[in-house]
């Protein structure tokens, strides 16, 4: 049984009164309704900030990988290169050795080993040297790719947030233009209601009028 009925089949209650509890009622159903289109609200605009919320969080989860990413692929440039330096040096050091096994040879041979080894050498550091700068330039490279990776990321979610806001601001536009609307019908038609109800007195008073 609904609440109305049960109102009005009330036989101790005066019209009055059952008119009054029927609207009590409805005024309940009312608010009940009220209340649960604003939690509804509520709820849906928690869902989209949690959202938000988690998009964030996972660009900002692939912007810490790529960092690991990056800084380990520059620990593997340097560990490489200083690899390389330890076997260069080995062979510097190999040939030292050579040399001074070789010193009690003829002075022309050892001149000619001893400038041998030192272009040897100027050489390797020359390479090291050259390694060590490649090194530098890779890894301000990778800096500048991480920082333009950031910012292209905080431009995509400043381009995000404002095509939400434009898209929230065009629905609040159509809203109330879809209000003013109903109000202008409303009150077109109120006023069109208006006109015929003079213009049915007018015909029933010229018909009284006539008889």
């Amino acid at each position: 049984m609904q609440p109305n009925a049960a109102v009005a089949d009330r036989s101790d209650m005066t019209d009055a009164e059952r008119e009054a509890a029927r609207l009590r009622v409805e005024l309940d159903r009312l608010r009940m309704e009220q209340t649960v289109a604003v939690q509804r609200a509520v709820n849906d605009l928690q869902g989209e900030n949690a959202h938000l919320k988690a998009t964030i969080n996972a660009l900002r989860d692939e912007m810490d990988r790529q960092k690991i990413g990056e800084a380990e692929r520059a620990q593997k440039l340097q560990n490489d290169a200083g690899g390389e330096i330890s076997q260069l040096r080995e062979t510097v050091n190999a040939l030292r050795d050579e040399l001074e096994r070789q010193r009690i040879g003829e002075s022309e041979r050892t001149q000619k080993v001893v400038g041998n080894a030192q272009a040897e050498i100027a050489q390797l550091r020359a390479m090291a040297d050259a390694l060590r700068d490649e090194l530098d330039k890779q890894r301000i490279g990778e800096t500048e790719r991480v920082q333009k990776a950031s910012l292209e990321m905080q431009e995509e979610i400043r381009q995000l947030k404002g095509t939400a806001d434009a898209l929230r601001s065009k629905l609040d536009l159509q809203t109330f233009e879809s209000q003013e609307k109903m109000r202008k019908a409303e009150a077109r038609f109120a006023a069109e209601a208006g006109e015929l109800q003079r213009a049915i007195s007018a015909l029933r008073e010229r018909l009284e009028a006539g008889k």
